[in-house]
């Protein structure tokens, strides 16, 4: 079994149009989309970097799962 980490980055754009509840942290009440200093192509950038700094622990990690499973497998519902 291999199993491997897929990665996405967030956009305020994500977000747009839908009901701000309180509950989602991307939005403020009354703002129609995210922080207005978040910028969607620096958010690729970031994800991008953020990947290539860790990609040594995410083959790790993923290594590690397909040798042993995933944690508390045995417990899942679905």
């Amino acid at each position: 079994m291999s199993t491997t980490a897929t990665i996405k980055a967030l956009r305020p754009d994500d977000f747009r149009g839908r009901e701000n509840d309180g509950d989602n942290p991307m939005t403020a009440p009354g703002q129609e989309g995210g922080p207005s200093d978040v910028n969607a192509t620096g958010a690729d950038e970031r994800a991008a970097r953020w990947q290539k700094e860790n990609a040594e622990a995410i083959a790790c990690y993923n290594d590690y799962i397909e040798k042993n499973g995933l944690p508390l497998d045995e417990f899942r519902m679905f």
